[in-house]
């Protein structure tokens, strides 16, 4: 089943988070978020390009047992069917893992 609502990262606790990425500009407002995408960008094999992906497992900001951060490439190139695209990678990466549950991150509108 498929729904749509605003939750708290630090109050909700989910079995997966994906988050989408663009290497040349946050476009998160949420702080934990923001760090996460930070710390994520100081590893080797992950800098936001488009197909990347990094997951990290039980983060103690985060009530998820793994966020998986998908890279996008650069934010001019972003519209909404790179969002839905997004969106649909990761619900495949998610059935093909087994996983019972995710929860999309979007983006900040204003960014």
């Amino acid at each position: 089943m498929l729904g749509l609502k605003s939750i708290d990262l630090k109050k909700v606790k989910t079995e997966t988070l994906a988050i989408p990425v663009c290497e040349d500009k946050n476009i998160h407002d949420d702080k934990i978020i923001s760090s996460l995408i930070t710390r994520a960008k100081k590893l080797e094999e992950f800098k936001g390009d488009s197909g990347e992906e990094v997951i990290f497992y039980s983060l103690p900001e985060i009530k998820a047992n793994r966020i998986i951060l998908m890279g996008l490439g650069k934010l001019e190139k972003l519209n909404a069917e790179s969002l839905r695209a997004f969106a649909g990678k990761a619900v495949k990466k998610c059935i093909n893992m087994k996983l019972p549950e995710v929860l999309i991150v979007l983006p900040s509108a204003k960014k």
